[in-house]
């Protein structure tokens, strides 16, 4: 009887001391009998599983309920890959502060080959120009070879960042060198906005031949897109031909009226031009 009584107190104090763990650490011990023998790739694939349950919450704003879940993946498998597809999904969701956090850790573990994935939302989203042509041009040296991702590629990107900060010379290189990218591949489709943003640059740097050869390759391959007309109508009215200026604002104002749509749901690309900048511009130099 004696003996039944000291098992019995040995086992109350064992449950006593197992309910006194974390709930995320019992989890984790109840989860790691369950996966003993279980490869690294089964985990990571139930790791998958759980945070896309996660990140469809992230989208849906319904954030207060997401920790634990990313706590309960990551018990089985923690990540590079896991990190970046949060960090995108926080992004994309409009919290930069928690996206960023993600992309960081990222970062921390996989160097500049990760900052690639940073640099590109740090530009898209947060407009933080000098800090993504900073990381972009990490990633650029970390695989300095002409790497395509669609038909768009790493030089697109720092292009656009330095267009942004006025460093217009900057700007042509990085799209020159797209180009010469292209022609190192052999690759056949192109982006064509490409053309587009580097005859703003060659705009806004004062040659303004150079920006309307840009641009009339942008509507040669493109006849529907609105901003092209929108900046060589900026450049014609820089050369005071109104005539051809407000000719150019019409058929900005036409392709656009069409149902022209740009860009992502959760930000706006940059020099993307909408209706009501074409409408201003319009009562601008057309009613001179």
């Amino acid at each position: 009887m004696k003996k039944i009584g000291i098992i019995f107190v040995f086992w109350l104090g064992l449950a006593l001391v197992y309910k006194a763990i974390r709930p995320d650490r019992a989890l984790a011990l109840r989860y790691s009998e369950q996966s003993f023998n279980m490869s690294t790739e089964q985990k990571s694939d139930k790791a998958t599983d759980i945070l896309e349950k996660a990140i469809a919450l992230i989208y849906l704003g319904e954030e207060g309920r997401v920790q634990s879940i990313i706590d309960s993946a990551f018990v089985w498998h923690e990540s590079v890959q896991s990190y970046k597809n949060l960090g995108r999904a926080y992004m994309n969701a409009g919290n930069f502060p928690e996206g960023l956090r993600y992309l960081d850790m990222a970062v921390e573990i996989e160097g500049d080959l990760a900052r690639g994935t940073r640099g590109n939302y740090l530009m898209s989203d947060m407009q933080d120009y000098e800090r993504a042509v900073v990381d972009l041009k990490a990633f650029e040296k970390h695989d300095p070879g002409p790497s395509f991702y669609g038909p768009s590629n790493i030089q697109i990107l720092i292009g656009q960042c330095y267009l942004s900060l006025n460093q217009y010379d900057q700007s042509i290189k990085a799209f020159d060198q797209y180009f010469k990218d292209l022609e190192i591949i052999g690759k056949e489709k192109y982006d064509v906005y490409a053309y587009f943003y580097r005859g703003i640059a060659q705009h806004r740097g004062g040659n303004y031949g150079a920006a309307l050869a840009d641009l009339n390759s942008f509507t040669e391959k493109y006849v529907e897109g609105p901003e092209a007309y929108f900046e060589r109508a900026k450049i014609y009215y820089d050369l005071k031909d109104l005539d051809k200026a407000c000719a150019e604002i019409d058929l900005a104002e036409k392709y656009a009226r069409k149902g022209y749509l740009r860009g992502f749901i959760h930000f706006d690309l940059p020099e993307e031009v909408h209706l009501n900048d074409i409408l201003e511009l319009k009562s601008t130099i057309c009613s001179e």
